[in-house]
């Protein structure tokens, strides 16, 4: 990643767009404090990633299309309770939280059966459902439909512009490499090359 620079406004939907293996990936997981840049400064949500690393992390939720990190023998509910505990979510409220993220994401009806047991696109979902415990205004999605099958996507993605975006106003860095996924969907796109940004407009300009 070089010289790259953009800014975005809260309530945005914000298009990363590019290759394999251009940068975007690497870019947002130093957003996400995740890899410390080497040179440059960037804000999230106000903070600087280096001096204020932990109130960016409060401040964000991070759902990435490789996640692994799910305890196949615990059920989906159990796993969710378990990373609500992690982001500092009062015990009180565990439990709404993560019913909550459950019927958002269409999840209640397979809440107790064993992670192992879920389909790619569940297990997808259930990912997307835990980056929400903690209610954070910022969210990242790194190629987020990556393995989901078309109907599926199309539900994520009309729940994040029309539920996180619009009713919640929530920010969203939306990663892919497929510009149709952009369209009519993301406010803004960046594209990256290369690690570098060679456009930055709407989808429609970019098209």
């Amino acid at each position: 990643v070089r010289d790259i620079s953009f800014s975005v406004a809260r309530g945005e939907l914000f298009g990363l767009l590019g290759p394999n293996g251009a940068g975007k990936s690497t870019l947002v997981r130093m957003l996400a404090t995740l890899v410390r840049p080497t040179s440059g400064e960037a804000r999230v949500n106000g903070y600087d990633l280096v001096r204020d690393e932990l109130a960016v992390r409060s401040a964000i939720g991070l759902v990435a299309s490789d996640e692994r990190s799910f305890y196949g023998r615990l059920s989906g509910w159990q796993n969710l309770s378990f990373y609500a505990a992690l982001q500092n979510v009062p015990r009180a409220k565990v439990h709404e939280c993560v019913e909550t993220a459950l019927h958002l994401f269409g999840l209640l009806d397979i809440a107790r059966r064993p992670f192992q047991s879920y389909s790619t696109g569940q297990r997808q979902r259930l990912n997307m459902a835990r980056a929400l415990l903690h209610n954070p205004p910022i969210l990242f999605l790194d190629e987020p439909t990556k393995s989901m099958d078309v109907q599926t996507a199309d539900f994520v993605k009309d729940l994040v512009k029309r539920e996180l975006v619009g009713r919640q106003g929530k920010t969203v860095l939306f990663i892919s490499h497929e510009l149709y996924e952009m369209e009519a969907f993301c406010d803004r796109v960046a594209i990256i090359s290369h690690g570098e940004m060679r456009a930055l407009g709407t989808p429609r300009d970019l098209m």
